[in-house]
């Protein structure tokens, strides 16, 4: 059995792909992401209100003097708890919201950050077995850390801003 191969002539490998052109003039959006205190909402939130729900969740490095930002915004203000969890090489910091859900459309997505300059790992978010409390748990990169976050919170365009700040 003889098998020929015919390659193209002017291909200097003919493995590899083809590249497509380049497009020219291409304009690109900035986006600004949702970061308070920037007064523009996500258009597709629900009202602020009823009964307690994480709407919002969101992440943003700081400038000057640097350090990071987690900020969670919910339909209404409720009485926050926090809880420190240790186990050998791992370390979470829990928020704990009684009472409240998180919005389906968005607010179950983790928040990934272990490629920016925080102490923080991810952000999750669960409910208690019970479904009477919404757990958002910070893991940290590194189960010996002491820095702890500066919490905040202030009532925006009616809504219910919790601030979580790390500095650098």
């Amino acid at each position: 059995m003889l098998l020929f191969f015919v390659f193209n002539q002017g291909t200097a490998n003919p493995n590899s792909k083809q590249e497509a052109p380049k497009p020219q003039n291409v304009v690109v959006a900035k986006y600004d992401g949702v970061s308070p205190p920037n007064p523009a909402l996500p258009k597709e939130i629900p009202p602020p209100g009823g009964k307690c729900t994480l709407l919002w969740p969101g992440f943003q490095l700081l400038a000057s003097p640097g350090g990071s930002r987690f900020f969670f915004l919910f339909s209404v203000p409720f009485q926050l708890q926090t809880q420190e969890l240790r186990e050998n090489s791992i370390l979470v910091y829990r928020l704990i919201a009684p009472n409240c859900v998180a919005w389906e459309k968005h607010a179950w997505r983790d928040l990934i950050t272990r490629f920016f300059e925080t102490p923080i790992e991810k952000v999750g978010f669960y409910r208690d077995e019970k479904g009477t409390k919404l757990f958002i748990d910070f893991l940290y990169k590194d189960a010996k850390a002491t820095i702890r976050p500066k919490i905040s919170n202030l009532n925006f365009m009616n809504y219910y801003l919790l601030i979580l700040e790390f500095p650098k």
